[in-house]
């Protein structure tokens, strides 16, 4: 029976690689034929954008110039998020760190007679 599984598992990413290598070249020949009549040097650089982020060109130069400008929103407003979270992660942590700190400063003050054992000990095996 896990050999079956097994079996099953690599005919699917298989699959799932030829699914994917269908759409990257799907985009490339949307790109390919939007290319040729156009020689204009910006609808070149968007249908090299587009094809960067994956997305086919439709091989009209407005709709790729609003996909491009759509998906660097987009793009930007993943990024935006992205650190904002990282941010709240920061604020989260930073507290915990304070915590700790000043908690072990607190134990170290109740506890001063072990600084002094710990210098014994020091001395004591030839440590300092």
């Amino acid at each position: 029976m896990s050999v079956i599984n097994h079996l099953n598992g690599g005919i699917n990413k298989y699959i799932t690689s030829l699914q994917n290598f269908t759409k990257r070249s799907t985009n490339l020949v949307a790109a390919i034929s939007a290319i040729g009549p156009h020689s204009d040097p910006e609808y070149l650089r968007i249908l090299q954008e587009l094809m960067k982020l994956g997305i086919a060109p439709s091989g009209n130069k407005s709709v790729d110039k609003s996909k491009l400008e759509q998906a660097k929103i987009e793009l930007v407003q993943k990024i935006q998020a992205k650190q904002e979270e990282e941010q709240q992660q920061n604020l989260k942590v930073q507290p915990l760190e304070a915590a700790k700190e000043s908690q072990q400063a607190s134990l170290e003050a109740e506890r001063p007679g072990a600084m002094n054992v710990a210098e014994l000990n020091k001395i004591y095996f030839g440590l300092l």
